[in-house]
């Protein structure tokens, strides 16, 4: 969120207003309550001390990630704002592309050895073995066939939501995304409820709201 903030600033000459960044704030320490209580929840108490290098690289992979994220976020709203495109066009075809560049890379991946935490059996990708585990799993089967609407169904709602609101918005919805998956791993009993998880999300899906100015606070410095 932060990230596409900045980002939609510098490349799209967009305003932040002191709702946005108080909207911000508010987020970023809702997802660092849930966050910190997930940890100290399942904190191992005879942790070795020889992970740190592989949750370091893990943390600077994850920052990477989000600046491609919200580069390609802001990227969007630069290409729909400035031509008519239909979002399942756009996701259409970043699916095509994605698809081809996989096409090269998959059978590279197939020869890269390793033997660190990114890897499984020590190898980077063994395609093989996934088609395996299908035939023995049928119903890894369904569950990747519903892997595969749910994520188009969110791509398309994400990509419309950058051409008729902003990538910012987009941002602050998706980071909504946890309050759900919380919400339903509690009903299907994979979550033990903590009282300050709640707390969190409460103030994830409130920053979500002002932000949005789905409800403006009558706050004369926020209007």
């Amino acid at each position: 969120m932060v990230i596409t903030a900045v980002m939609s600033i510098v490349f799209l000459g967009k305003k932040q207003y002191c709702h946005h960044w108080t909207s911000l704030v508010t987020i970023v320490s809702g997802v660092a309550i849930v966050g910190l209580v997930g940890i100290y929840a399942t904190k191992d108490e005879s942790a070795d001390s020889s992970q740190t290098p592989t949750t370091v690289l893990g943390i600077v992979l994850l920052l990477i990630a989000q600046c491609f994220t919200g580069g390609q976020f802001v990227t969007e709203e630069k290409i729909l704002s400035g031509y008519y495109l239909d979002p399942l066009l756009v996701v259409g075809l970043e699916g095509f592309w994605g698809c081809c560049y996989y096409a090269i890379l998959l059978p590279i991946f197939q020869h890269i050895k390793c033997d660190n935490a990114l890897c499984h059996n020590g190898q980077l990708e063994n395609t093989v073995t996934a088609f395996q585990q299908f035939g023995e799993h049928p119903v890894l089967i369904a569950q990747s066939i519903g892997i595969i609407i749910s994520i188009a169904c969110f791509n398309a709602t994400g990509v419309a939501i950058t051409k008729y609101a902003s990538a910012a918005q987009r941002s602050t919805v998706d980071t909504c995304r946890t309050f759900l998956i919380w919400l339903i791993s509690m009903i299907i009993g994979w979550e033990v409820f903590h009282a300050l998880e709640l707390v969190g999300f409460f103030m994830l899906v409130f920053g979500t709201i002002i932000y949005n100015e789905i409800y403006v606070l009558p706050i004369p410095l926020f209007s």
